[in-house]
């Protein structure tokens, strides 16, 4: 199990020097949905998915329709 939090999940802290964020800015992503997290275990620590964290770094494209409306 330790090794697949090892390579599959990454901390908060560590989330945070990924994307450049502030922990407590990661937090927030977390508390908002915006990120998800899980418990591993009894841990009190959240981990974040590489492949999630991966996902936040990937712009999202812009709508034509929203472009449209200005």
């Amino acid at each position: 199990m330790k090794t697949l939090v090892c390579n599959e999940y990454v901390n908060g802290t560590q989330a945070a020097e990924i994307l450049g964020k502030t922990r407590r800015t990661i937090g927030n992503m977390i508390r908002d949905g915006r990120l998800p997290a899980h418990r591993i275990g009894n841990s009190r620590e959240l981990y974040i998915r590489r492949a999630d964290i991966e996902a936040a770094l990937t712009p999202i494209p812009a709508d034509a329709d929203v472009d449209a409306m200005r």
